[in-house]
């Protein structure tokens, strides 16, 4: 009993992989110009946002085509300056799918003309700004690979932040704030998260950011000395 059991659910599974492997076949055979080929809808999936239909388009599939170079169709969603990662899959069902992972912007860097978004790994993403972006940090110079800590730091001080006109990092070694009134404020090499507090402090209790000086040297948390225009 146990082995008749056995011999019909082989054969069962016999029969259900001989049917796959027909309907797999007739779809390579009719992929020459049958029904079955033709690619009927593509769907874009965009992870951390960014324009979907736009990413579709860039596939420029016409009405009834039947192939696509997955190659060729992965290169022209990551010619995208905002798209970090992507995938492209032909389903079963004759649907194009892709996935992509956009960059996220987090800031911006300038070269004195125009504005280019950063990501978060401080990577320029090659799509220019006229304008100076609003409510996000600016760098100039060269720009360390982790910016997120400096990003945070600055997002705790908004009196700093807000006045901000762009960030330097000077030798590689400590950052320079330039506000847009024209002040510069010198930071540490260490503890400069120590730093933009104080400078909070010293702002709310005396307004320093809206004086007319020229140089807020902080390298010496203890010490800070003003330069006047």
């Amino acid at each position: 009993m146990k082995s008749k059991f056995l011999f019909w659910l082989m054969f069962g599974f016999a029969v259900l992989l001989a049917i796959y492997i027909a309907v797999r076949m007739s779809m390579v055979l009719m992929g020459q110009g049958g029904v079955l080929s033709t690619i009927k809808k593509v769907s874009v999936n965009a992870i951390g946002g960014g324009d979907a239909r736009q990413l579709a388009g860039r596939l420029d599939i016409a009405p009834g085509a039947k192939s696509l170079d997955m190659e060729d169709a992965l290169a022209k969603i990551m010619a995208d300056p905002d798209v970090a990662l992507a995938s492209v899959r032909r389903m079963p069902n004759s649907e194009i799918r892709v996935r992509a992972k956009m960059r996220v912007v987090v800031a911006a860097w300038t070269d004195g003309e125009k504005y280019y978004p950063l990501d978060s790994n401080g990577t320029p993403i090659s799509r220019q700004l006229d304008s100076r972006p609003q409510s996000t940090l600016v760098f100039s110079g060269k720009v360390p690979s982790d910016i997120s800590e400096v990003l945070t730091v600055m997002r705790r001080a908004p009196d700093l932040f807000y006045r901000t006109d762009k960030m330097e990092f000077v030798e590689n070694r400590r950052w320079d704030i330039f506000l847009m009134g024209g002040i510069r404020i010198m930071l540490p090499e260490e503890n400069f998260v120590d730093a933009v507090k104080k400078i909070e402090k010293m702002h709310k209790q005396n307004a320093i950011l809206d004086r007319q000086i020229r140089v807020l040297d902080m390298r010496d948390t203890s010490r800070p000395l003003v330069k006047l225009k």
